[in-house]
């Protein structure tokens, strides 16, 4: 299985998901953020376009915006700026999805493999 990295852009409002988080949860047409605020972890999972708050993806851009949802990501790992990260995940088979520790992220070269998804 390739790496599962997610990458976060505060300037741009993005979040990208690497092709190996795609495969991992099978190529969905949508998918869902949740946060455990104490362990400071995000939970990205697989879902129906009827959940709630299911986002849907493009197979050609793997690409989630929202300003509103990168600020939320920001304050809770408390980045002092706006440069670009990403996180490694651990895929949970049991529920098709993978987490990630925002605490472990990492300043992202935007023309690196991390940031582009050709890892």
């Amino acid at each position: 299985m390739n790496d599962l990295i997610l990458g976060f852009d505060p300037a741009e409002g993005a979040l990208l998901l690497n092709d190996g988080i795609v495969e991992a949860l099978g190529h969905p047409g949508q998918v869902q953020l949740r946060f455990d605020e104490p362990s400071c972890q995000l939970l990205l999972r697989a879902c129906g376009i009827r959940e709630e708050q299911a986002m849907v993806i493009d197979s050609e851009n793997v690409e989630i915006g929202g300003r509103r949802l990168i600020a939320k990501i920001k304050e809770l790992a408390a980045w002092p700026d706006n440069e670009p990260r990403y996180a490694y995940g651990v895929y949970l088979p049991g529920h098709n999805a993978i987490i990630f520790d925002l605490r472990e992220t990492q300043i992202a070269d935007r023309e690196g493999a991390e940031w582009t998804g050709n890892n």
